[in-house]
């Protein structure tokens, strides 16, 4: 465990993990505040999959570009500019809902201004982690940073809870908008090397094509990523759901809202522990296959549940099962990708896993309109462990890493 926490002997990852984590529980919080915020306007499942959708379709469209970005310029310089962005929209957001003048036209466009700077951010963040640590503690960061996503999610929905039923929506969105400058302070505090000159002389085109296509000559980076891209479209989004199951379903109102999420952050936690004391763990993919498989167990299981007990049980085994999955696949992502082309795979890795979502949210926003949301989750749930199945199948190579 020792060893494998070294890693924070590195001042510049230290400030970055730090920053990072006060800057995450705020944008959790910001997360459940606004689908809260949602629902109690329209509750309508539809319209908290289609807001969720604004926030997630910039990716389908710019991740590609972010990354490419990153290949170009500073990442530093460039993470500067995106959470100022997201900070503003943040504080714009808090405004509007502390003078009673928000209304859902208002969520959806800030939703696509924070997706719009997030497209740039996201893969931005990912391969500056492989720039601040290296190739011999990329397992150790990225098992840290999956446990710091997840002590976010652990927090940021018992903070939202508290926040919501006692001085209201407004104060989460001004919450999240002060936390984005603990990692604006932790960025100008690194010491870094100047960075080294980016030949990149070729079309954003062509050179978002030769990402695409090491990707697709690559039959592990493939594999994984559309292992992703399903997670994304079939089963993350039951989180855009879970208002509906904590008003309608389990009957547990806005306490029990913010429970239900941190329960899966307490399950993610608890895996990112097991991984970040593992070491370099061999079979990789032989545990992506099953942290996705036992993952959509849990979830499907969730969906049948009418008892609250027993649906914060599902959740806290979906967590530490989805932390297996994802930490893996960021791992393996990360291990199989040049350095020069490494903003280019991220921003790939970025649209599986995030920009995808508003498919999955729309979708599954549907099903839950007109089946209700227990059959749209397990559905979608059944859709993606099949695939998982026979994509592990036919990869062998994946089998081996």
């Amino acid at each position: 465990m020792a060893a494998r926490f070294s890693v924070f002997a590195n001042r510049n990852f230290r400030l970055f993990w730090v920053g990072l984590l006060v800057s995450m529980i705020g944008t959790v919080v910001q997360i459940i505040a606004q689908s809260w915020l949602v629902y109690t306007l329209t509750h309508s499942p539809f319209l908290l999959g289609l807001v969720g959708a604004a926030q997630a379709v910039p990716f389908l469209l710019l991740s590609l570009i972010g990354g490419n970005t990153a290949d170009r310029v500073d990442k530093r310089s460039l993470l500067y500019i995106t959470q100022s962005i997201m900070m503003i929209l943040a504080f714009i957001l808090g405004v509007l809902a502390a003078t009673g003048k928000v209304e859902v036209w208002h969520v959806a466009l800030i939703a696509v201004g924070m997706g719009i700077a997030n497209s740039f951010d996201m893969p931005t963040r990912l391969a500056f982690v492989y720039e601040l640590v290296g190739k011999e503690d990329i397992m150790s960061a990225v098992s840290l940073n999956s446990m710091l996503f997840n002590l976010a999610q652990i927090s940021g929905p018992a903070i939202a809870g508290i926040v919501v039923s006692t001085i209201g929506n407004s104060w989460c969105f001004f919450l999240n908008a002060v936390s984005f400058l603990a990692f604006i302070v932790a960025l100008k505090m690194m010491k870094l090397l100047p960075s080294p000159e980016r030949k990149m002389e070729d079309s954003t085109f062509k050179n978002i094509t030769e990402g695409l296509r090491y990707v697709r000559a690559t039959p592990v980076l493939r594999s994984v990523i559309v292992i992703a891209a399903l997670c994304s479209i079939f089963v993350m989004p039951y989180g855009v759901l879970m208002p509906v199951f904590a008003g309608d379903v389990l009957k547990v109102g806005a306490k029990g809202f913010g429970f239900l999420m941190t329960c899966t952050g307490i399950g993610a936690l608890a895996g990112g522990l097991i991984i970040a004391g593992a070491g370099d763990i061999r079979r990789k993919g032989r545990l992506l296959f099953t942290g996705a498989t036992v993952f959509s167990a849990a979830i499907l299981l969730f969906s049948f549940s009418r008892i609250f007990y027993l649906s914060c049980i599902f959740l806290v085994i979906s967590g530490f099962f989805f932390l297996f999955q994802s930490s893996i696949s960021d791992t393996i992502v990360q291990i199989t990708t040049p350095d020069e082309m490494r903003g280019r795979i991220m921003g790939i890795y970025s649209l599986a896993f995030m920009g995808l979502s508003p498919l999955g949210s729309l979708q599954m926003g549907t099903l839950a309109q007109f089946f209700g949301a227990p059959f749209a989750i397990g559905l979608g749930t059944l859709v993606f462990g099949v695939s998982v199945l026979f994509l592990f199948r036919k990869t062998p190579q994946l089998r081996e890493i």
